[in-house]
């Protein structure tokens, strides 16, 4: 079937992360310029959950992969399953998101079947004789690099989320159909075990990822300051991220870097506390929805990109600001509790 483009779906309460619905978009795009179809690609143990909201993106089929142990991810029940299936249909391309499970699973996945993978990918166009050309950011993103491949086989990629805008819901005038895919999986084969979920604190979600990001700078002036960014985080249930300096002094790891050298991101909030608003800074928070600095020069840079600004030392602002929200959340907190007696009464 070398004219369906597959996109594997990952989702969270019966709905399709977000980055799926952006890969949507720039699978149905490739696909009106050569004349293919979008199929989408679903594993789990209760995956019919999800089939309403991945009709509503315009793909042809669902193919849908259900078995006891798919219910939670591990690397050789999915790598597995994944082999069985593309070998069976034999998609031209398959699409996954960037999250920490495909990231796993798409490099172990190419290597079982000897084909190619491309990661993080940003960009696509169509080469010659239907190969896709795939490019991804190299070098910290100083650099990008253009990828193809002549395998004959699948063409496997990841796709940076935040990069192309997610795919509108429709209404499915026609019936999509749903291929339940038949596997066998032996729990024999699985070399490992999961005996428990510990669900992350939000400060430590990974900024591509996050709703909402509360980043430090320079003005924290110390690990020890820097601590208030990690308190307003747990007070908003956002996740912590910093500038350069902060990450080059060591107050947070590298991961929690944010701008040219560290991680792209686009949080609904962002607020930036003691960042001056360098130039290598506001190309990674950019396409954020709604940007609030605190800084205490009037003049610094990021005022010209903030929706809201608060001229001020973060280390007097944050501690009133985290003051209102606990107030704030006690009063929503007495306010559905006398809710609550109002409906027993």
């Amino acid at each position: 079937m070398r004219d369906e483009i597959w996109v594997f779906i990952e989702y969270q309460d019966g709905e399709m992360i977000e980055n799926c619905k952006e890969i949507l978009y720039e699978a149905h795009r490739l696909a009106r310029i050569k004349g293919k179809t979008v199929h989408a690609l679903v594993m789990g143990k209760k995956v019919k959950e999800v089939y309403e909201d991945i009709k509503r993106y315009g793909v042809v089929t669902i193919y849908s992969v259900e078995h006891s142990l798919l219910a939670t991810y591990t690397t050789d029940a999915y790598v597995a399953a994944l082999e069985s299936v593309l070998t069976m249909y034999r998609p031209l391309l398959l699409f996954m998101p960037s999250t920490t499970n495909c990231r796993d699973l798409a490099p172990r996945l190419a290597a079982r079947m000897k084909t190619g993978v491309v990661t993080d990918c940003v960009k696509f166009t169509w080469g010659s004789d239907d190969v896709l050309l795939m490019t991804k950011f190299i070098y910290n993103r100083k650099a990008h690099c253009t990828f193809d491949s002549h395998t004959g086989r699948t063409q496997l990629a990841t796709v940076l989320p935040k990069v192309f805008p997610p795919a509108l819901p429709k209404q499915c005038e026609e019936e999509v159909p749903v291929y339940n895919v038949p596997i066998r999986l032996n729990s024999s084969d699985i070399r490992t075990q999961v005996l428990g979920v510990i669900e992350a604190e939000a400060s430590s979600v990974d900024l591509s990822e996050a709703s909402m990001i509360v980043a430090g700078g320079r003005g924290a002036k110390s690990k020890e300051g820097f601590m208030l960014i990690h308190e307003l985080a747990y007070a908003l249930g956002a996740s912590v991220g910093a500038s350069r300096v902060a990450t080059d002094e060591g107050w947070v790891p590298f991961e929690r870097q944010i701008g040219q050298t560290g991680k792209v991101v686009a949080p609904k909030l962002y607020i930036a506390c003691g960042i001056s608003g360098a130039i290598h800074h506001t190309m990674g928070i950019k396409d954020s929805g709604t940007i609030i600095a605190i800084n205490y020069d009037k003049s610094a840079a990021i005022f010209g990109l903030s929706d809201i600004g608060l001229v001020g030392d973060m280390h007097e602002v944050i501690p009133l600001l985290i003051q209102k929200i606990q107030k704030y959340k006690e009063e929503q907190k007495t306010v559905a509790q006398q809710r609550e007696v109002a409906e027993i009464r």
